[in-house]
């Protein structure tokens, strides 16, 4: 990569370099492709790991945008975002963020959901169920209104975001999943806005709760 990659993801762009993309919600999980069995090379790990890997050059056209952003990546690879509206920053977040990390945020998700033994095995259950007994069951609506007025629309955009980089890469055509996900035997599902709220992300940070209490006493 150099030193300043340029990526340009638009509503309507017509430069000489473009990946048509469509933002959809697929009907179910698309199928994952068949587990590496114990014969398969490092080599032709390290290709198909390669040959997954999302552009960072050139133009996509994803509908959902309202604008033309432009994303840069420095030389660590960071992505920064240039965009005319909030909604198409956050749509931009969502789509990068999945270019580089999709699988940690499937699996992620998936803890919040209590749904890791689906994928992972039956070792996964007791975790699933803390998280089951942690989640938020009343309406959004309420939810939402503790946090701030624009907060679900900036969720929209964000989640619209890795639903078009899933569908750019399932598309026919496209680079296909990462290949952990080939290896795991499983696919990303859509994303909803509530997938990002999740109880799961600061249930960690109360582990010293009882001994503060007992200090406070």
């Amino acid at each position: 990569m150099g030193a300043l990659d340029r990526f340009k993801v638009g509503a309507i762009l017509s430069l000489s370099v473009v990946v048509a993309a469509s933002l959809h919600t697929p009907r179910g999980t698309a199928a994952a492709q068949t587990n590496a069995g114990p014969g398969t090379s490092r080599d032709s790990l390290k290709t198909d790991a390669e040959r997954a890997l999302s552009p960072t050059r050139g133009t996509l056209k994803a509908p959902g945008l309202h604008h033309p952003v432009e994303v840069f990546r420095d030389s660590w690879g960071v992505p920064h975002i240039y965009a005319k509206s909030q909604h198409d920053v956050f749509f931009a977040q969502g789509f990068v963020t999945a270019q580089d990390r999709l699988f940690q945020m499937e699996l992620w998700k998936r803890v919040g959901q209590g749904r890791l033994a689906e994928v992972l095995g039956p070792k996964y259950l007791q975790r699933d169920i803390n998280a089951r007994l942690l989640a938020y069951r009343g309406p959004m609506d309420v939810e939402y209104k503790s946090y701030a007025p624009d907060a679900e629309e900036i969720l929209e955009a964000f989640t619209q975001g890795i639903n078009a980089e899933i569908a750019e890469r399932t598309a026919p055509g496209g680079p296909g999943l990462p290949l952990e996900f080939r290896l795991a035997g499983f696919a990303p599902e859509p994303w909803k806005p509530e997938d990002v709220l999740t109880r799961m992300a600061g249930f960690s940070m109360t582990n010293n709760s009882l001994s503060e209490l007992r200090t406070r006493n």
